[in-house]
């Protein structure tokens, strides 16, 4: 037998020929009489034909699934579900290279700074000086064209200092003081300047012992008071050395540097001024070698005079002295 609707096999059959013959819908036999119509069971088998329609309706139903529609329109693209997976899975592939070259970079990384942890750095292959900036070159030594004659001004001498018949030396007589007559030029601070006034490059040399100043001043600065000493005012460039404290300072308008560099061995100091520049350095010199000190940087204005001071209290600093190469 064949398996149909009840509902439709009996409407089929009230509408079917006048005649009286009830034929089946599926394979056309004939009868006479209405067949007797029978409720399959749960466990009947389904007729092979009924298999093939329901197999058919799944494949179709697959393909149907297969595509998406993509956009809002009404006519909707269909786009393949398999190439959407495969264009997620390339992303995805594209995606884990791109980590694993962030991981590569990442371990590359850290192994460049391991090395550069353990490599030594030294200061001085870092911080070079430019040429034209910052403090200028030492000079060659000796230099013998820009080198300076100088002489003390015995009417600038302090009466606490006792000057050479040359005027090229200068020491303080801490015994008694020197019978100089009055001059308005005089220092009352144990202080001399030179004759010369500077201008140009000049350069010169001073040996010293004991605690001096070693400076450059205009000629318009006090003679008098506190605010006459070398460096403590605005019209003079110092450095002070010192064997008692072995060290150097270097001042200027009342501000005084301490400079890390020790006179330790050398009791000579050289000093290059370039007025055209604006600059005054102070070197150590040590067997003919200069290092420098310091470098002061101004605009000055007129010639410029050397200066010395001489500052220790103590009787026994008779040797200190002063000579102007």
């Amino acid at each position: 037998g064949h398996w149909f609707c009840r509902q439709c096999i009996t409407s089929y059959w009230d509408q079917s020929d006048p005649s009286g013959d009830l034929a089946c819908p599926q394979c056309g036999e004939r009868s006479r009489t209405r067949p007797g119509l029978q409720t399959p069971s749960q466990t009947h088998p389904v007729d092979g034909g009924l298999q093939e329609v329901l197999d058919e309706h799944k494949i179709s139903l697959r393909r149907r699934c297969e595509f998406v529609t993509e956009g809002t329109a009404a006519e909707g693209s269909g786009t393949p579900l398999n190439r959407i997976y495969t264009e997620l899975y390339i992303t995805q592939g594209w995606s884990e290279g791109v980590n694993t070259q962030h991981e590569v970079w990442q371990l590359e990384t850290t192994s460049k700074m391991e090395t550069l942890s353990d490599t030594p750095i030294k200061c001085q292959d870092i911080f070079k000086p430019l040429p034209g900036t910052c403090s200028p070159p030492p000079p060659p030594h000796p230099l013998p064209e820009y080198a300076c004659d100088l002489t003390l001004d015995p009417n600038t001498a302090s009466r606490k200092l006792r000057l050479s018949e040359d005027n090229r030396k200068v020491m303080k007589d801490v015994f008694r003081l020197q019978s100089y007559p009055d001059h308005p030029d005089r220092f009352d601070q144990p202080q001399v300047l030179c004759r010369e006034g500077l201008t140009g490059r000049c350069y010169w040399e001073v040996q010293w012992r004991g605690e001096v100043s070693i400076a450059v001043t205009f000629r318009g600065i006090t003679r008098s008071g506190d605010d006459s000493g070398l460096g403590n005012n605005k019209q003079s460039w110092s450095l002070r050395c010192s064997d008692d404290d072995n060290r150097y300072t270097v001042s200027h308008n009342r501000k005084s540097t301490s400079i890390s560099v020790r006179p330790s061995g050398s009791n000579r100091v050289a000093v290059y001024l370039d007025c055209s520049a604006g600059t005054v350095s102070f070197y150590r010199v040590s067997s003919d070698r200069l290092r420098l000190l310091h470098t002061f940087s101004s605009t000055f204005t007129e010639p410029l005079l050397p200066a010395f001071a001489l500052w220790s209290p103590d009787p026994s600093s008779v040797d200190i002295w002063v000579s102007v190469w």
